[in-house]
């Protein structure tokens, strides 16, 4: 999975850099969580209301 990779390449100057504020790093965990979807831990359901 691509996020695990940049996770465990990711060091503090590299995420300092990414992330300058805490609305960047919302905005790209908003875009991953979009691509990815919702996925429900109960019952596996991608579909929300």
């Amino acid at each position: 999975m691509y996020l695990r990779k940049n996770i465990f390449d990711m060091n503090l100057i590299n995420f300092m850099s990414q992330f300058p504020d805490e609305e960047s790093c919302k905005l790209k965990f908003k875009a991953m969580r979009e691509d990815a979807g919702a996925i429900c831990r109960h019952c596996g359901g991608k579909d929300h209301y």
